[in-house]
């Protein structure tokens, strides 16, 4: 924690609401989806494996994206099903039914596998064989997947608290309660753990830290200020998980800004006026993430400038995207995954997977993305390569 001590310094002065779909708001305004074109010489798309034991998710928003540690895949169904498999073929290894309706996950602490659910529950299970280690309910709905350490479990409850429970056992250790506004956006960005902190983005435009330990405040950041006369105006949600890239942690919110802000004096490198709230992803040169019309854009990680922008998938309500290599991969709801090429944003390989549409952010293992889709089915492709 001490070396982030710089940010502590800056960050002084700290101080029931409805919910709607992130793209249900000003859907008259929205694109409509364009067409996909046809590419020229694309790169090869290789299907390495493909998984269909998960439910998937049916009828209602749930946060589910697949995780993977130690050479696993660990993905979760609405249903109340959690899978391991073998990264490198897919083979799975465990399934077990929790038996209950799972909004959040999968989360991952060194050791186990975390999904929250409807009725406000957090279920940890062993990721070696999948045997429940423990349950506990926190203060409501979990709408973000868990996170944890060897030592301590983070929570990120529908009503705005953040719980933190004892890894090994479950107990509760603090609780932090936040206002939310009137009206949000249905979901939350995941929590992020670093150097002892927890940072979180906040649905009215803040980010918060809190001791891990403790859960005591150490200070918050305004990203995005509200405005407007309308309550659907003034959403500024901060729903797409923060990136901490070396020192420098790289967030977004909806109708407000995107901004870097360095971890140790607590200076803000820049901001520029944007709306995002599907993801965002940082190499060395520049912060990628798709714009809330759909437009994916590359920005310079340093100051902020436009490296370049991609039309092709406005209206087409893409996906966080994840970095392999010279590429971004992204998806969109119709199922499809795109290969963008870091340097000028081109498309150079497309495949179609679920066509129920996907959920979720791609996860990258080796040299291979992995991407879930409402059906449950979750592929592992890979291009140029066999």
């Amino acid at each position: 924690m001490l070396r982030f001590l710089g940010i502590f310094i800056l960050f002084i002065g700290l101080s029931g609401c409805g919910w709607v779909g992130a793209y249900f708001v000003g859907a008259d305004n929205l694109p409509e989806p364009v067409a996909l074109q046809a590419l020229s010489s694309p790169l090869p798309v290789n299907h390495r494996w493909r998984d269909t034991s998960s439910s998937g998710l049916r009828d209602r928003f749930a946060e589910l994206r697949p995780a993977t540690q130690g050479g696993r895949v660990f993905v979760a169904g609405q249903s109340g099903d959690v899978s391991a498999l073998n990264a490198d073929n897919g083979q799975r290894l465990w399934q077990v039914d929790t038996e209950r309706s799972i909004t959040a996950g999968v989360g991952l602490s060194p050791d186990l596998v975390l999904v929250g659910t409807l009725n406000g529950e957090v279920i940890a299970l062993e990721q070696h064989d999948g045997r429940e280690r423990w349950r506990s309910r926190v203060t409501s709905e979990v709408l973000a997947p868990p996170v944890g350490t060897d030592e301590v479990i983070v929570v990120r409850s529908a009503d705005g608290v953040f719980t933190a429970l004892q890894a090994s056992d479950g107990t509760r250790l603090w609780g932090h309660n936040t206002t939310l506004p009137v009206l949000t956006l249905r979901g939350a960005s995941t929590p992020l753990l670093a150097e002892g902190l927890m940072i979180a983005g906040l649905d009215d435009g803040r980010l918060l830290l809190l001791d891990l330990a403790s859960g005591n405040p150490i200070g918050e950041r305004r990203l995005a200020v509200p405005s407007g006369r309308t309550e659907v105006e003034r959403l500024v949600d901060i729903d797409a998980d923060p990136q901490l890239f070396g020192e420098v942690l790289y967030a977004v919110a909806y109708q407000g800004a995107l901004g870097a802000l360095d971890m140790n004096s607590g200076e803000l490198l820049w901001s520029r006026d944007f709306s995002a709230h599907a993801g965002l992803v940082v190499d060395e040169r520049a912060v990628y993430l798709p714009h809330t019309d759909g437009e994916v854009w590359a920005l310079n990680r340093h100051n902020g400038e436009v490296l370049w922008r991609q039309p092709a998938l406005r209206g087409r309500q893409p996906t966080a995207p994840v970095s392999i290599g010279e590429h971004i991969i992204i998806g969109d709801f119709a199922g499809y995954i795109h290969w963008l090429d870091k340097s000028n944003g081109d498309i150079v390989a497309r495949s179609r997977t679920d066509h129920e549409g996907l959920i979720g952010t791609p996860i990258v293992v080796g040299d291979s993305v992995l991407m879930l889709g409402r059906s449950g089915r979750l592929d592992a492709l890979a291009v140029g390569v066999q």
